[in-house]
């Protein structure tokens, strides 16, 4: 096969390195790619928010697999670009990739089909958004609405905190003009669980953990992960199998009954609650671990 994989990261040269010893991989190209990658693959520069741009490389080196790295990519709709094509996308279109790109439609998936999760509202109006905070109190998350490069996400544990991101997120717009998600604090060890998926194929990974906050002993702002391992041992057997059967498999059944199947790499982040197994976000294309 003639591979395409999409990016210049970290994440994306681990994949160029997995893919490069294949012995199914007959050619191995990278948009834009880095430096570091030009041993293993050859570096295109093209602009990879390009859609047009990329399917005219891919018709003249005859593609025949595309892996977008990140999920600006799938947002952009590359998969979308190849539907009905022979090239074969590994990732799920701009429609389904909603489940990482709008945490607004991930929740309401999950509350629809009764996936494990923690409650939720979510606003547009800075005032009503205040009004609610004051409310129920803290601890509470904050969530911002669109893709924020792992960087929506505040834990609040005390008013001022809660407060002052509700103000960047609807007042300032620091991320944008997106809505935000005010979530359930959850208490409990958080897991990474990985899964091939197509359609109603699902093959899971084993888990791992990654540490979300930006200072030791679990303090300081939430990141996008500063350090993963592998195993979990404090996470359980019955833990992990109940995530797959009530999470993974529900959420993979929910998109399809939605018309809206999901084709990739489906990330769920979770947490091991009092009460089971229950979704903190999903991506949609290989995380970090």
């Amino acid at each position: 096969m003639n591979v395409l994989v999409i990016g210049s990261g970290g994440r994306e040269h681990a994949i160029v390195k997995a893919i490069s010893k294949s012995s199914m991989c007959k050619n191995l190209c990278v948009i834009p790619g880095n430096p570091g990658m030009t041993s293993l693959a050859k570096c295109i520069d093209i602009d990879p928010m390009n859609n047009e741009l990329i399917k005219e490389f891919c018709a003249k080196q005859k593609i025949d697999l595309i892996i977008p790295g990140s999920e600006v990519y799938l947002e952009n709709g590359i998969h979308d670009v190849f539907l009905n094509t022979n090239v074969k996308v590994f990732g799920p279109t701009k429609k389904a990739a909603q489940i990482e790109s709008s945490k607004e439609y991930a929740k309401d998936l999950m509350k629809k089909y009764n996936i494990p999760t923690s409650n939720y509202e979510v606003f547009d109006n800075y005032e009503n958004a205040l009004s609610y905070i004051k409310k129920v109190g803290t601890p509470i998350v904050l969530k911002y609405d669109g893709l924020a490069g792992g960087k929506g996400v505040v834990v609040c544990m005390d008013d001022e905190t809660a407060f002052k991101a509700i103000d960047e997120m609807l007042n300032k717009r620091i991320y944008g003009n997106a809505k935000v998600v005010i979530e359930e604090y959850l208490e409990g060890p958080e897991f990474s669980l990985m899964s091939f998926v197509h359609y109603d194929k699902i093959i899971t990974m084993p888990i791992a953990q990654d540490h979300k906050r930006l200072l030791e002993n679990d303090e300081g702002p939430n990141t996008g992960g500063m350090g993963i391992y592998s195993s979990v041992p404090i996470i359980p057997d019955s833990a992990v199998n109940e995530a797959i059967n009530s999470v993974m498999k529900q959420t993979v059944k929910a998109m399809i009954k939605e018309n809206n199947p999901f084709t990739g790499f489906l990330y769920g982040g979770l947490m091991l609650t009092e009460d089971g197994p229950k979704v903190i976000e999903f991506n949609a294309r290989f995380g970090d671990p």
